[in-house]
């Protein structure tokens, strides 16, 4: 099997973009969710925090015709890293704005609970 034959076959690949050394702006997630689109991949953006120093990343999976994009906010990086809530929407504002607080102020006192948010 070729190199190339053998990346496409992987049907759950996942895309990681460098990790940044800010918090994510609106741009930066509208980037991420159209390369997930263009993929059809999940897309990764990693980010250290430059005030606490906390990595975190930002998953993307884009939405179908009848869902919205799910996003997914995870502390760590890569392996290891614990889902901290997940919404699914097309609102990218309101997720750059979530993930801008709960950066800074947001971390669970008990890391292994997932929570989804309401708008």
């Amino acid at each position: 099997m070729s190199l190339s034959s053998s990346r496409t076959s992987k049907i759950t690949q996942t895309i990681v973009l460098f990790k940044m050394g800010a918090v994510p702006t609106t741009e930066d997630l509208k980037y991420a969710l159209a390369e997930a689109i263009r993929a059809r991949k999940a897309v990764e953006l990693p980010f250290k925090h430059p005030e606490n120093g906390i990595v975190f990343t930002v998953r993307v999976t884009a939405g179908t015709n009848i869902t919205p994009p799910k996003w997914t906010f995870l502390l760590g990086e890569e392996h290891g890293n614990t889902t901290l809530w997940t919404k699914e929407t097309n609102e990218v504002l309101v997720i750059q704005g979530k993930i801008r607080v709960d950066a800074l102020h947001g971390i669970p006192q008990r890391l292994g609970s997932t929570a989804t948010f309401h708008l």
